[in-house]
């Protein structure tokens, strides 16, 4: 059966359904809906989630020199020594 068959007897038979049982046929397709999403959402790496996040900035090299200089002064600052008893 293709899927057009199927959407269409699906149709017809939500169709033929009495009211008082629409929620509870809707309820149902609906929680399976959202199953479906939460798949879909954990087949993606986390990754994906920030894809094009900073395509709007206007100079990306800048702001890579900056956090480059950021690190390179926060890590070569003389660190303070742990008194131990040897």
């Amino acid at each position: 059966m293709t899927a057009s068959e199927l959407r269409s007897r699906l149709q017809n038979e939500i169709r033929d359904l009495p009211d008082s049982r629409l929620q509870a046929v809707y309820d149902l397709v609906h929680f399976f809906h959202l199953g479906l999403e939460g798949e879909q959402a954990r087949s993606q790496p986390d990754v994906m989630r920030f894809a094009g996040a900073w395509q709007d900035m206007a100079d990306f090299d800048l702001f890579e020199a900056e956090i480059r200089d950021r690190r390179r002064h926060a890590y070569s600052a003389e660190r303070p020594q742990k008194a131990g008893t040897d």
